[in-house]
């Protein structure tokens, strides 16, 4: 799935299909969808590219730190890496066996997390009144 994202986004497509799907798109996982959303960020970074200028560059900074040197310590660095990372959500870069949990049980319990903490309404109630009546026309005896 990866490398369809990536191959849509590099040709600049406005919706990219199949995600949270499995089974040839006959069923549909919330923890899947997940996953994918973040493949997407993923993607979506790496899409980006790096920018290059004076400021990112920094190469007084280069001279300044030399060869040896550490460049966390600096300013530049705590102004920059933020725009410059992709930090995932639930996958890790940990050893297996220090992983905390599978990458299938992470995803699921964020798609928990992200169904219990929607709790607005999506429809009013005279839209869900619509929806009834529709329901009622088209039932089946």
């Amino acid at each position: 799935m990866a490398l369809a994202i990536q191959s849509h986004m590099a040709a600049g497509v406005g919706l990219i299909w199949g995600m949270g799907q499995l089974e040839s798109e006959k069923t549909i996982s919330l923890g899947r969808l997940v996953i994918d959303d973040e493949v997407i960020g993923y993607c979506r970074r790496m899409a980006r590219g790096l920018e290059v200028s004076a400021e990112t560059i920094a190469l007084d900074l280069i001279r300044e730190v030399g060869i040896g040197g550490s460049y966390l310590e600096t300013e530049h660095t705590l102004e920059h890496f933020r725009t410059s990372l992709w930090q995932p959500k639930i996958s890790n870069r940990r050893m297996r066996e220090n992983c905390p949990e599978r990458l299938e049980q992470a995803a699921e319990r964020m798609a928990g997390k992200i169904l219990l903490a929607d709790t607005q309404e999506k429809i009013t109630p005279a839209e869900a009144a619509e929806l009834r009546r529709i329901e009622q026309a088209y039932a089946r005896d």
